[in-house]
C-alpha cells in the first residue's frame, strides 16, 4: 500500500486501519492514540482505502491489454526464463520489446520469479535442469576446420573430445572430416585414454554418422569397441567455418605467430598438456583435470585401464614446450649472460628482468671484480653509526650494457 501523506495529517495508514478495526470506545482511542474525538469519529465513518489516491494510475506501457494478458499466460504454461521471454515476444508479438519493458510488465503481474509460479519445489526441480555427475568414460567428440596456411594446399581438421566428469582434453589432427578419419580418431582415444571409455556424445552431422539411416564407418566402429553413442541436434550440416587464413609470412616479410601447419599443431598439443596438468579449473574445485582423474583413480580403479600418473600426453613435449608445474620448479645450477642451466642440463633464457642483476646479466666481470675489491675492504657497516665508502659499481654496470642501435 503505497503511503500518501497530506498537509497537516496526524495519523498513518496503518493508524488508520487500527482505528477502524478496533472495538474499543472514541474516548479510549483518543487517549491511547493522542487525537482528538473528531479525528476518531471522522476515520471509523469512512470506508477502507479512501487514504489512497483518487488520481488513476496509467502504465506507460508498448503492450496492448490483451498482448499482456497473452505474455502473462505464455510465462505461465510454458516458465520460460526473461530471455527466451523476450526471443518469443520479439519474434510473435512486438518486434520493437526491449527487456527493461518485458521486465517490468512481469513484475506488475507478479510472475517475475519461477519458483513462485509452482508451489511444489519438487516440480521446480524438474523445470530447472541441474548440473549432472558423470563417472569417467563419458566424452563429448567435437570437430573444427583449422585455418589454410599458405605452404598447404587444404585444411586440417582438428577432432577434440573432453571427458564429462573430469575435464580431461584429447585431441589430434586429421587430413579430412570423414568419417574415416572419425573413426581412426575414436580408435586411438580409446587406446591412449586412461579410462574405460563407455560413452560417446557427438552431433547429427554425416563424420558421425547421425543423419544416415544405417550409420557409417564411425557408428561402426562405436559398436565394435562396445561404446554407446548419444547424438545431439546440430543446425549445421557441416563443420563451422574456420578462422581466417593465415600466411606463411608477413609482407615485410617478418615471421608471424605460426610459422606453418605443424606450428600449429604443435601449439595445439602444448595447450593441450598445460590444461591438463596446470590449469586449475573452478567447476571442479579448483583442481587440474589430472588431479581429478587421479582422485576418481582412488576411489573407482576398476574404471582405468592405467594408472593417470603413468599417461603421456604426447612424445617430446619439452622440445617445444617450457610451462612448469605448479609444484615442481627447475633448480638453476649455473648461469652465465642471459641464459641459465639447470641440474639436468637444459638452457633457459632468462626473461625475469625485474631485478637489476638480470638487466645487466649473470657473470658480468666488471661487477664481479667491483665486489671483490669491496669485500677485501669491508663487508657490512651500520649506517646509523659510520660510513664507508662504496665502490664504482655503477659506471662498471653501466657501460656494462651494450648502447641502442
Amino acid at each position: 500500500m503505497p503511503l500518501i501523506l497530506r498537509n497537516k495529517t496526524q495519523t498513518t495508514p496503518a493508524i488508520r486501519q487500527y482505528i477502524q478495526e478496533s472495538d474499543k470506545s472514541v474516548g479510549e482511542l483518543a487517549g491511547e492514540l493522542n487525537l482528538s474525538e473528531s479525528t476518531i469519529r471522522k476515520w471509523r465513518k469512512r470506508a477502507e482505502g479512501y487514504h489512497a489516491g483518487r488520481r488513476k494510475h496509467v502504465h506507460r506501457t508498448m503492450f496492448t491489454p490483451v498482448q499482456e494478458l497473452i505474455i502473462v499466460e505464455i510465462r505461465r504454461l510454458l516458465l520460460l526464463s526473461l530471455d527466451d521471454m523476450l526471443t518469443v515476444v520479439r519474434t510473435f508479438i512486438t518486434p520493437s520489446c526491449s527487456r527493461s519493458s518485458l521486465d517490468r510488465l512481469l513484475r506488475r503481474y507478479g510472475v517475475c520469479r519461477l519458483a513462485d509460479l509452482i508451489p511444489d519445489p519438487e516440480d521446480y526441480s524438474r523445470v530447472v535442469k541441474q548440473h549432472k555427475h558423470y563417472l569417467p568414460g563419458f566424452m563429448r567428440i567435437h570437430e573444427r576446420t583449422l585455418p589454410l596456411m599458405q605452404e598447404s594446399d587444404c585444411r586440417r581438421h582438428l577432432f577434440l573430445a573432453v571427458d564429462r566428469a573430469t575435464s580431461w582434453l584429447y585431441l589430434e589432427t586429421e587430413d579430412d572430416e570423414s568419417p574415416e578419419s572419425a573413426a581412426q580418431f575414436l580408435k586411438n582415444l580409446e587406446q591412449k585414454a586412461p579410462f574405460e571409455l563407455r560413452r560417446v556424445l557427438t552431433c547429427d552431422r554425416e563424420v558421425f554418422g547421425g543423419r544416415g539411416p544405417e550409420g557409417n564407418i564411425f557408428t561402426q566402429t562405436c559398436e565394435e569397441l562396445n561404446i554407446k553413442q548419444h547424438f545431439y541436434y546440430s543446425r549445421a550440416s557441416s563443420s563451422p567455418q574456420p578462422l581466417p587464413d593465415l600466411p606463411s609470412t608477413s609482407m615485410d616479410g617478418t615471421p608471424e605467430t605460426f610459422i606453418s601447419g605443424k606450428d600449429i599443431e604443435k601449439r595445439l598439443l602444448s595447450h593441450c598438456y598445460v590444461y591438463n596438468n596446470h590449469i586449475p579449473l573452478r567447476s571442479k574445485g579448483g583442481r587440474t583435470p589430472q588431479e581429478v582423474l587421479q582422485a576418481f583413480y582412488q576411489y573407482y580403479p576398476d574404471l582405468f585401464a592405467q594408472d593417470p600418473q603413468d599417461m603421456v600426453a604426447y612424445p617430446d613435449q619439452d622440445k617445444y614446450l617450457f610451462y612448469q608445474p605448479r609444484k615442481v620448479q627447475p633448480t638453476v645450477a649455473r648461469a652465465k649472460g642471459i641464459y641459465m642451466w639447470d641440474t639436468t642440463g637444459k638452457r633457459y633464457l632468462d626473461g625475469s628482468s625485474g631485478a637489476v642483476v638480470n638487466n645487466i646479466g649473470h657473470g658480468n666481470k666488471r661487477v664481479m671484480a667491483a665486489i671483490e675489491r669491496q669485500s677485501q675492504r669491508t663487508f657490512f657497516a651500520y649506517r646509523t653509526s659510520s660510513r664507508i665508502s662504496l665502490p664504482r659499481i655503477w659506471p662498471a654496470c653501466w657501460w656494462s650494457i651494450p648502447p641502442r642501435t
